[in-house]
């Protein structure tokens, strides 16, 4: 029996000691202290997302199936000089609840919500990585005067081909010149 409370004294805290969302973040130095949890109610659901930092607002959308810890390895880097917003789309990370629509426009709607509207930010720069690169693309065309910047990766621009995508079979970017 002493065995088994010395055990438990000295064990590290499971996912059942502390909150789903923290688990991950719980010991680590670098979020301690400049990064915090928190949760807002948007359009029926609750809305995950990680903020710290100071200066200029830049808002983070992951990728598929990611959440936004997929953004954990630039953050602290980035909130020496932002205040850094890492969502959790709807129904992904530890966004709760089912929102009617899961189409990047209305996602797009649910983050825009979250910044400008819950949490006033107006001036956001806002970068997406694979699918989320899409809902930033869609929140900056549905809300370009609160898009201070739009960052845009891995995912292929809509609109027109490119003139690369247009080169015959076989030619190169050297033979276009």
């Amino acid at each position: 029996m002493l065995t088994i409370g010395v055990a438990a004294a000295c064990s590290t805290p499971t996912a059942g000691d502390v909150a789903p969302y923290a688990v991950a973040t719980q010991n680590d130095p670098a979020f301690q202290g400049t990064f915090r949890h928190e949760f807002a109610d948007v359009d029926g659901f609750r809305m995950h997302y990680v903020t710290g930092g100071s200066g200029t607002p830049v808002v983070l959308i992951h990728g598929w199936p990611q959440t936004w810890y997929g953004w954990w390895p630039i953050m602290p880097a980035l909130a020496e000089h932002h205040t850094v917003y890492a969502v959790d789309l709807s129904g992904l990370g530890d966004s709760t609840g089912s929102p009617t629509d899961y189409d990047k426009a209305a996602l797009a709607r649910h983050v825009h919500t979250l910044i400008a509207d819950r949490l006033k930010v107006r001036d956001a720069a806002v970068v997406g990585h694979d699918f989320g690169a899409a809902v930033a693309f869609q929140y900056a065309s549905q809300f370009p005067g609160d898009t201070a910047r739009l960052g845009y990766l891995d995912l292929p621009l809509p609109g027109p081909a490119t003139s690369a995508a247009r080169r015959p079979p076989g030619s190169s970017s050297r033979d276009a010149a």
